[in-house]
């Protein structure tokens, strides 16, 4: 009897031991950055290897909750006017990437007689196909215009983030073959927000109160989700005194920074408007994608079909076989000395 509670006591005894031991090598691993992200490194996003433990600690526990159901709707703090044949306005009815389909139209030509270079390339190509049609992104524009009027009646912060964001740096707009913009909010606010958003003539909101939000025309045609599309994803962030982070899972690894890296918040053109980005936006960029001119991927998710791909299904290549067809944004120094963004496509100014 003795040396059966011996045992377990022993057991017992190594199993703490083990557990101590395990929090110890845990604690380690979190505290020291360099130990924590050569472990960590397939885990974490780009975007946090710079950030201390304890901030990113924040980042993982503040999720986002907002008691929508049991919120009602309120007035507009600050109704606009909207007139919904905007959309069919010149502005708006924009040829897409005609030297893409140009291009790719000579490759198929070419293919179809035999010739195999032609075919590589056209593949290769393809797998960049812009996922909007002139139409869909008429209707993006004009949802985004007026996104825009609404909350700067309201006085509502707001900013590109993640692949919008690198859109707005490489190609002064989307990334060709992305499908949707990406916009992140104070969460505070979201009453404001879902009142301003929420009473918009010919627009609705979907709101759940853990994920992000959509913003949509309401005439769109009504798909198999509870939100149509074309559509622009609202995330939400919370601060402190020193740091912001997205509290909307699908955007904490695009948004978990010094407030200095962001705010006061700047301009960049993107399509045909000036939107606002994070301060130091390239260099966020940076940290959440490497290096950006050179390399480009496919979408990961493709919101008018609502598919996912994993990361192993995604295509990589140099984004210099892109620059013959689609619009990049180049840098150079004018007579001045100062460093000026020119937009070409094959070398040609846009």
């Amino acid at each position: 009897m003795k040396m059966a509670n011996w045992r377990r006591s022993s057991k017992a005894f190594c199993l703490w031991r083990t557990m101590k031991v395990a929090a110890v090598l845990l604690l380690l691993i979190f505290a020291v950055m360099p130990i924590r992200n050569t472990v960590l490194y397939f885990a974490l996003p780009r975007l946090w290897m710079e950030q201390p433990s304890l901030f990113l600690l924040k980042v993982m526990t503040h999720n986002q909750y907002f008691p929508v159901e049991e919120t009602p709707l309120g007035k507009s703090p600050a109704p606009i006017e909207v007139d919904l044949s905007e959309v069919k306005q010149e502005r708006y009815q924009l040829k897409a990437y005609p030297a893409f389909y140009a291009k790719t139209k000579a490759l198929g030509e070419q293919a179809d007689k035999g010739d195999a270079a032609a075919r590589q390339e056209l593949e290769e190509y393809m797998r960049f196909k812009p996922l909007m049609a002139d139409e869909d992104r008429a209707v993006f524009l004009y949802t985004l215009k007026v996104f825009s009027q609404a909350c700067e009646a309201a006085n509502l912060t707001w900013f590109l983030i993640s692949g919008s964001a690198l859109g707005a740096i490489r190609h002064h707009g989307m990334i060709p073959w992305d499908d949707d913009v990406d916009i992140v909010m104070n969460g505070s606010e979201w009453i404001n927000i879902r009142n301003t958003l929420g009473n918009v003539k010919g627009f609705d909101l979907f709101t759940p109160s853990y994920s992000q939000w959509k913003f949509y025309l309401h005439d769109l045609p009504q798909g198999n989700r509870p939100f149509k599309w074309p559509n622009l994803d609202i995330f939400f962030f919370t601060e402190d005194d020193t740091y912001i982070w997205a509290t909307t899972w699908g955007a904490k690894g695009s948004l978990a920074n010094k407030k200095t890296d962001v705010f006061p918040l700047t301009t960049k053109q993107f399509e045909i408007f000036d939107v606002p980005v994070a301060r130091y936006c390239k260099s966020l960029i940076t940290a959440e994608y490497g290096d950006y001119h050179s390399g480009c991927k496919t979408a990961a998710y493709v919101h008018k079909t609502n598919e996912q791909f994993p990361e192993s299904k995604l295509v990589s290549i140099d984004c210099k076989k892109l620059h013959k067809v689609f619009p990049f944004v180049f840098y150079a120094t004018d007579s001045t000395g100062a460093i000026v963004e020119q937009l070409q496509i094959n070398g040609k100014p846009v």
